[in-house]
């Protein structure tokens, strides 16, 4: 894929990896106009059950990478269109069943339109119409049993896979890193602290990230994203009970009101609005 300038011509460059992990097959998956990907986004298949379908931008690579595999169906974790990006063309050419939780699938019934930076690293991700799951049940295969745990906050519909005898986890995007600096414009900052809470009452050590793997240790690198969380929190509320305005929370916490992030997506991804999810929290209690 191709788009010209008048004096310049972009590529998409596609990078897609398989790895394995004991019984855990994994594709890495990155698209960049600009060079190399800097950032991967994973789609993970374990004895029949692929957990997320990957970007747009990486369809026909990725469909190409599943040829020679057994899938009996698929659970995507949330709607966002780097993990539920291909389901449609996936249903389609392999005629699998796709599970997600209810308000996973409504969402995905006419999915919202993502800013420009999104579209330009993922991809628009297309209308689809999965099965819903019922989520005080267990998705089960021939060697493996997963609790279905609610997760919301990052987004609202967000789903993780939990396989207490072996001790995985596959988070969706829960954990990302220990810290972050940015939030989509409708991310709930208290529900993202008690899902990480509710995943520290698990017994799992390897942690199947969406984006960034841990394969020892999870329950210690959660615990660290939670701290990160509940200091912002504090520090961003602490501010606010002083009569602070936005500008002045973002100055007092070395943040930017104008970032680059914020400007390429339109305001949909931002500093400002790690802000502003813990103002609207505390205005809601």
């Amino acid at each position: 894929m191709k788009f010209n300038l008048t004096l310049f011509t972009f590529t998409l460059v596609n990078v897609i990896t398989k790895s394995r992990f004991q019984d855990i097959s994994m594709w890495a998956m990155g698209s960049n106009w600009f060079g190399t990907p800097q950032l991967f986004v994973y789609s993970y298949l374990i004895d029949g059950v692929l957990i997320d379908t990957g970007h747009p931008n990486i369809q026909k690579q990725f469909l190409d990478a599943l040829d020679s595999e057994s899938i009996d169906k698929c659970v995507i974790t949330h709607h966002h269109e780097d993990h539920s990006g291909n389901a449609n063309a996936l249903q389609r050419k392999m005629e699998i069943e796709i599970f997600a939780s209810p308000k996973c699938v409504n969402i995905l019934r006419n999915p919202p339109r993502v800013s420009p930076i999104q579209h330009t690293t993922w991809g628009q991700n297309e209308k689809v119409e999965l099965t819903s799951l019922d989520l005080e049940s267990i998705v089960k295969t021939k060697k493996y049993t997963f609790d279905i745990i609610e997760t919301p906050g990052h987004a609202e519909d967000m789903i993780c896979l939990f396989e207490s005898n072996e001790g995985w986890l596959f988070s969706g995007d829960n954990f990302v890193n220990t810290f972050i600096n940015v939030f989509m414009d409708n991310e709930n900052i208290s529900e993202q602290i008690e899902s990480l809470k509710k995943i520290l009452r698990l017994d799992f050590d390897v942690l199947l990230c969406s984006h960034y793997p841990q394969f020892r240790n999870g329950k210690a690198h959660i615990r660290s994203k939670l701290n990160f969380l509940l200091d912002f929190y504090g520090r961003v509320s602490e501010e606010y009970q002083k009569g602070s305005d936005e500008s002045e929370i973002l100055k007092a916490l070395g943040m930017k009101k104008w970032d680059i992030a914020r400007i390429l997506s339109l305001g949909k991804l931002s500093q400002v609005n790690m802000v502003r999810s813990v103002v609207r929290s505390l205005n809601v209690t």
